[in-house]
């Protein structure tokens, strides 16, 4: 997992995740050829996670962007947004 913690755009807050399923938790406890198993307990990927469901089930604006248009327009609603606003962006 990478993570880009917390950095501040006009006073709001913002915070990037970027993960890669399961690989990165393995190799850090010196698995070097995991299985399929293995990896399966560490993804969250089977089944795929509604990012933007999840975050309105909890009361939280959201959107997702699968153009560089939409992410503008995302972030414009963001940094609209007087609380927080989750952005799903499918590369």
């Amino acid at each position: 997992m990478m993570t880009l913690t917390e950095t501040s755009l006009q006073g709001q807050c913002w915070q990037v995740t970027v993960t890669q399923p399961g690989v990165g938790e393995l190799a850090n406890v010196g698995v070097r050829n995991p299985g399929p198993r293995a990896v399966d307990m560490l993804s969250i990927g089977r089944p795929d996670l509604e990012w933007v469901s999840l975050a309105r089930g909890m009361g939280v604006e959201a959107s997702r962007a699968k153009t560089c248009d939409q992410l503008v327009k995302a972030l414009g609603a963001g940094l609209r947004s007087e609380g927080p606003y989750l952005i799903e962006v499918a590369l």
